[in-house]
C-alpha cells in the first residue's frame, strides 16, 4: 500500500488520538513521546 498523506503533523497533538481516513479507510493517528502510531478504526 502506498503512503498516504492524512494529516499535517500539528494535527496530531501528543498523547491524544486523531480520527481521519486513508483512501476511505478510517484510522486512529497517535502521537506519543514525539512518536507517531496509526491504527484501523473500523
Amino acid at each position: 500500500m502506498p503512503w498516504i498523506r492524512v494529516a499535517a503533523s500539528d494535527d496530531v497533538v501528543e498523547g491524544r488520538t486523531y480520527r481521519t481516513d486513508a483512501a476511505g479507510r478510517p484510522i486512529l493517528l497517535a502521537r506519543v513521546v514525539g512518536r507517531f502510531s496509526a491504527i484501523d478504526a473500523a
